[in-house]
This record gives structure tokens, C-alpha cells and sequence, in this order.
């Protein structure tokens, strides 16, 4: 399969419990040939099984991946600029 290294550092991040579960699909060509859910949803305070299709909370995410680049950009641009 064309997309083997990417399911292989999945699987490793699973195994080494740096993420608790994963729910991916790999499209080729615009057609879906690989879908997997393994994992948990959640482990802290109750381990509960991901559901195909659920839903991740991705707030915490939002600073560091939307925010700071934006942020970033916006100075290169000099339309904004750090404090002093």
C-alpha cells in the first residue's frame, strides 16, 4: 500500500502511548481505499474505546497551530509588532 509508513508511525505512536487512539482514512486517486478507528477517546478518568467518526476536542490545539503561526505571519508582513 502506497501509505504504509504513515500507518506504521501510527501504529508506533500507539504502541509507545504517545497518542491514545487514532481514526484515519487514507483517500488515493479520490477513492477511499483504507479506513481504521483504534484506540481510546480518552484514558484519565474512565479508558473508554474511540468511536468511528467521534469527534476531537482540538481547543487546546488552537493557540499553537492557529494563533502563533498567524501571529507570526502578521509581523513578517509588518502589519503587526511585538511589544517592548
Amino acid at each position: 500500500m502506497v501509505f504504509t509508513d504513515t500507518e506504521n508511525l501510527i501504529q508506533a505512536m500507539l504502541e509507545q502511548q504517545i497518542i491514545p487512539g487514532a481514526d484515519y482514512t487514507f483517500i488515493h486517486h479520490g477513492r477511499l481505499v483504507h479506513e481504521v478507528t483504534t484506540g481510546y477517546s480518552s484514558v484519565v478518568p474512565i479508558k473508554r474505546r474511540l468511536a468511528q467518526g467521534e469527534y476531537f476536542d482540538v481547543a487546546s490545539l488552537t493557540k499553537v497551530v492557529g494563533t502563533v503561526p498567524l501571529t507570526l505571519w502578521l509581523e513578517q508582513q509588518g502589519r503587526i509588532k511585538k511589544p517592548q
